[in-house]
């Protein structure tokens, strides 16, 4: 998928449990999907990873009979929301998990 095509792509608003594995020191963070699309996945979370850093996240459903999305990711960007605590991340998928 070409760049532009990325960020055109149609966002899906999505409000779900996201856990996030850090491939660089192995840390488990949590947080909250704000949406998804065939690329990436935007999420708030207390954690701040690197930009570039490469994460295992793993979206989990609400719905038991809803299997989880697992994806490995890189971090394309990272804004502070409330200072020192919540930070707004997004990550663009590079291979899902089954």
């Amino acid at each position: 998928m070409l760049e532009h095509e990325k960020r055109s792509a149609r966002r899906v608003p999505v409000s779900s449990k996201v856990k996030i594995v850090s491939a660089l020191h192995g840390e488990t963070h949590y947080g909250t999907t704000r949406d998804i699309s065939v690329a990436a996945v935007a999420f708030e979370t207390d954690y701040v990873p690197h930009h570039g850093e490469e994460l295992e996240l793993t979206v989990l459903p609400g719905d038991a009979t809803v299997k989880p999305l697992r994806a490995l990711v890189r971090v394309t960007g990272c804004t502070e929301i409330e200072p020192g605590r919540r930070y707004a991340v997004v990550v663009a998928i590079g291979k899902v998990i089954d």
